[in-house]
């Protein structure tokens, strides 16, 4: 709301006064006269710098930048807490940065990421097979193909034997 209020005050400012000499400005619009669309163009061009150090603009879509807090709830003696691990900001030449201080982060298991909860990585010889309706980590291991091979562990797709080869019994070469 704070920034939705400035951008507003910026586009009427630029729409309301004009710039003179020696740094002074002038009144040169009729308040009584502002159409909607006037203060729209202008809130287009809106680029300015808050008090908090946050850079307020549009991109070509009419969307603020993006600029998220990345938030761990942790559980201390009975008490959640909301500690801020990390960042994500949008620039207004279209890149993006992510920040993430892992070491704040604190899991469930303590400071040890937790080990996946659905499956496990599939052995050399198998590929993995989404489960129909779960979740991306979610899979089953089906073994490779006659004339195909997976050489390495949590192998998405089997490939294929060079031509005149065949694949071991394990399907791992």
């Amino acid at each position: 709301v704070y920034k939705a209020v400035y951008a507003i005050v910026h586009a009427l400012h630029d729409l309301l006064f004009c710039a003179k000499e020696k740094g002074t400005t002038v009144l040169c619009g009729d308040v009584s006269r502002i159409e909607p669309w006037q203060v729209t163009k202008h809130l287009k061009r809106v680029n300015f710098v808050n008090r908090f150090g946050e850079a307020v603009y549009f991109d070509e879509n009419g969307d603020p930048p993006a600029a998220y807090d990345i938030i761990n709830w942790q559980l201390n003696k009975g008490v959640v807490s909301h500690v801020t691990v990390g960042h994500f900001d949008t620039s207004p030449d279209g890149g993006s940065q992510l920040v993430i201080d892992e070491d704040s982060i604190v899991w469930s298991t303590g400071r040890e990421v937790p080990a996946g909860v659905c499956s496990e990585s599939c052995p050399p010889g198998t590929r993995r097979a989404a489960r129909k309706g779960q979740p991306i980590c979610c899979f089953d291991c089906i073994p490779c193909a006659d004339g195909t091979i997976a050489n390495t562990t949590g192998a998405a797709e089997c490939i294929n034997c060079p031509q005149d080869y065949w694949s071991n019994d394990g399907k791992d070469s």
